[in-house]
């Protein structure tokens, strides 16, 4: 019996907000300069810096993923707002 299963690799990220892993997010799209990572705990929309994702892609083909990146985020998710955070 042949079995036929497709494959999609998928961009995973650990986000980190002020100092505390909040989990693995995944890159749901992007448009417009922009990239939607939703998690379990939410959605972050950040700006699309071409070079993180660069960075992502080749962690999948066997280079391992480098340094921490911070990012300037459009919009996020209530529940991962920091306690006290200004915005």
């Amino acid at each position: 019996m042949k079995i036929a299963v497709q494959i999609k690799p998928i961009e995973k990220y650990e986000v980190i907000i002020d100092g505390k892993n909040v989990g693995e997010f995944s890159k749901e799209s992007s448009w417009e300069g922009m990239a939607k990572l939703r998690g379990a705990k939410g959605v972050i929309i950040i700006n699309d810096d071409p070079s993180l994702f660069e960075d992502i892609f080749a962690g999948i083909i066997g280079k391992v993923g480098g340094e921490p990146r911070t990012v300037e985020v459009v919009k996020i998710s209530p529940d991962l707002v920091p306690i006290g955070a200004k915005g």
